[in-house]
C-alpha cells in the first residue's frame, strides 16, 4: 500500500515517490518509480530510498536536469538526487 504520493516531470522522465506501507497499514519507508515518458519504460521500479517506519513527507521536484527527492525522519530532512544524464543511479542520501 502507498500514501503521501508526489511526482515531478522533466527531461523526458516522470518520477513518482511515496511512503510505502505494509498489509497492516504501518509505514515501512519511502520508495520511487522513474518512468521514461517516450517509451513508458520503468527505469527504476518501486525502488526503496529509505527503509524506516518513521519516515514521512516524501516530495520530489525537478530542476536543471535533476530530480531532488526529500523526506523527513524525526527532525532531520534528507535528500537524494537522480540526474537525467544517469537516470538509473540514485545519489547518496544527504
Amino acid at each position: 500500500m502507498q500514501d503521501e504520493p508526489d511526482c515531478a516531470t522533466g527531461g523526458g522522465y516522470t518520477l513518482y515517490v511515496w511512503r510505502e506501507k505494509d498489509s497492516a497499514n504501518a509505514a515501512t519507508g519511502v520508495n520511487c518509480t522513474l518512468v521514461d515518458e517516450a517509451t513508458g519504460t520503468q527505469l527504476l521500479s518501486n525502488s526503496a530510498l529509505r527503509t524506516s517506519a518513521t519516515v514521512q513527507s516524501p516530495r520530489v521536484v525537478f530542476n536543471n536536469g535533476a530530480f531532488f527527492i526529500t523526506y523527513v525522519q524525526g527532525t532531520s530532512l534528507y535528500c537524494r538526487v537522480i540526474l537525467t544524464s544517469a537516470p538509473t543511479t540514485v545519489g547518496a542520501e544527504v
